[in-house]
């Protein structure tokens, strides 16, 4: 036992890495949270699984054995892009002499992910779990995301990476007959990447776009900036992270009636800063336009910070058992407040990308890059069946209906997302009484969102007024991006499999 421990330890890095990557993330490039945290239609706020440390502590003490699980995820999702043709003198979309025309852009995304989690049944009336989740997760590194050469959408995003990885510890407490309390910790790490394209003639005002013209080539900038939230210990043996900041989670559990369990719970952020942050010091890069020449003879490279906010999350569902033991009736809903506080703060409404060094002494770039996505309540319910088809043997089905956690006019290639329908099958086979097997697959329906708030003349008027206060307030906003105009949709397929291990306590 010591040498495994003394193992594990040392693979302690490897271990971590694998399972950070390991749970399911929505697709879309700002980390929205996926319809499904474990990837199964078996879950949810009044459901004793192991992604309970995400949707409710307090369903553990539902689990009367001591459990490992690990579920691993494939998301493919396959989407489209049309974006409507500009007017080069103005940049805003519409028909006009010598109009700018765009290809579809199609965008695919294909990982995998997953959970990996500890219960233990310490006795009827106390559990305890940890265990390794990513919730907030859009497109890992390494995975196919937006390409980093310059599709349609390049100035609203190139390529994204948000990761938010949560090492979570668990606890449950039975009051009563009918009452389960329960609370959760996490030291959670956010990592980012962010690549777009900066259209610089709008820095020129009008006096550069009369001649330049809006999304020309020769005055396009490559930004990529990336972070995380550093690191608290290294060794030989490897490194740890420094948390970004800690989510707490609590929750309750209800059984009015044999046959009826009822769940809620509530989860907050608390970042280290005002903000989620995630910096490094040499993290930026800038490739000047080539209407500027080679100031850093090369990318200028300096430092930068990705500001961004991670929201409450408010989950309710119950269970009711139709027949016990063969058939069971599960509903659900969820309230995530993305930029549900504030609706002037361009890091709860989107995100700000933060610049130093070079990129700003050389490259000339803004030291702040605000990026309004529109970020709104995202509302979602789901309702769905499971059945004892043999002792051995249950399936589960569930249908999910989700609102977009994007204002409609804002949506673009960094804040892809509409509102959803999403059904899924699955299955779970125990073939021994210590080992349980699941599979499930899902599709995802984003119905076709028109966007068209970005307006790329805010930054000219702002540069024309010398950069009074109310003709900047758009640009400062992040609101005066090149155009978003255009359609997007997608379909997303979720495949999961799953291992459990299980040690029965009353056996």
């Amino acid at each position: 036992m010591v040498r495994a421990l003394v193992h594990l330890c040392r693979r302690w890095p490897a271990v971590i890495g694998l399972v950070s990557l390991l749970f399911a993330g929505s697709a879309s490039a700002f980390p929205f949270a996926p319809l499904r945290m474990g990837g199964t239609p078996f879950e949810g706020t009044a459901d004793g699984e192991a992604s309970a440390l995400w949707y409710n502590p307090a369903a553990l003490v539902l689990s009367k054995d001591i459990r490992f699980s690990l579920f691993g995820n494939a998301r493919l999702m396959r989407g489209e892009i049309d974006r409507e043709s500009i007017c080069p003198s103005t940049g805003a979309p519409g028909a006009c002499g010598g109009a700018t025309g765009f290809a579809p852009q199609s965008v695919q995304r294909d990982y995998v992910t997953g959970l990996g989690a500890a219960v233990f049944a310490i006795n009827d009336s106390v559990s305890l779990a940890f265990g390794v989740v990513t919730p907030w997760l859009s497109c890992p590194t390494g995975a196919s995301c937006p390409n980093a050469n310059r599709p349609p959408s390049s100035y609203l995003g190139a390529s994204e990476s948000f990761t938010t990885i949560y090492y979570s510890l668990a606890a449950a407490l039975r009051i009563s007959s009918k009452l389960v309390v329960g609370g959760g910790i996490s030291i959670v790490d956010a990592t980012a990447r962010m690549s777009f394209d900066r259209d610089t003639a709008l820095d020129g005002g009008s006096a550069t776009t009369a001649t330049a013209g809006h999304e020309n080539p020769n005055y396009a900038a490559r930004v990529s900036a990336s972070g995380d939230g550093g690191r608290f210990w290294e060794s030989r043996v490897g490194s740890l992270p420094k948390p970004s900041g800690v989510a707490t989670t609590l929750g309750f559990l209800i059984q009015p009636t044999p046959r009826l369990v009822f769940g809620a719970s509530w989860q907050r952020v608390f970042a280290t800063s005002p903000v989620f942050t995630s910096a490094s010091p040499l993290g930026a890069t800038v490739t000047a336009p080539p209407a500027a020449g080679d100031p850093c003879h090369g990318p200028c490279t300096g430092g930068d910070a990705i500001l961004y906010s991670l929201p409450d999350v408010w989950q309710t569902g119950g269970r009711f058992i139709i027949y016990p033991d063969k058939l069971e009736l599960e509903a659900s809903a969820r309230v995530i407040t993305y930029g549900g506080y504030s609706r002037t703060d361009p890091t709860q409404l989107g995100v700000v990308v933060q610049l130093a060094g070079a990129p700003v002494s050389q490259a000339k770039t803004p030291a702040s890059l605000p990026m309004d996505l529109g970020l709104q309540p995202e509302f979602a319910a789901e309702v769905g069946l499971r059945w004892q088809a043999r002792p051995s043997l249950r399936i589960g089905g569930s249908l999910v209906l989700a609102s977009s956690a994007v204002d409609s006019a804002r949506v673009s290639a960094t804040a892809f997302d509409g509102n959803k329908i999403d059904g899924m099958l699955g299955a779970q086979w125990q073939p021994v009484r210590w080992l349980r097997l699941v599979a499930a697959y899902g599709l995802t329906w984003m119905m076709p969102v028109t966007g068209n708030g970005q307006d790329p003349q805010a930054t000219v008027r702002c540069v024309d007024s010398q950069y009074s206060v109310d003709a900047c307030a758009d640009t400062v906003a992040g609101r005066g991006l090149p155009s978003n105009a255009g359609t997007y949709s997608a379909l997303i397929h979720h495949v999961t499999l799953g291992a459990e291990f299980q040690i029965d306590i009353h056996r």
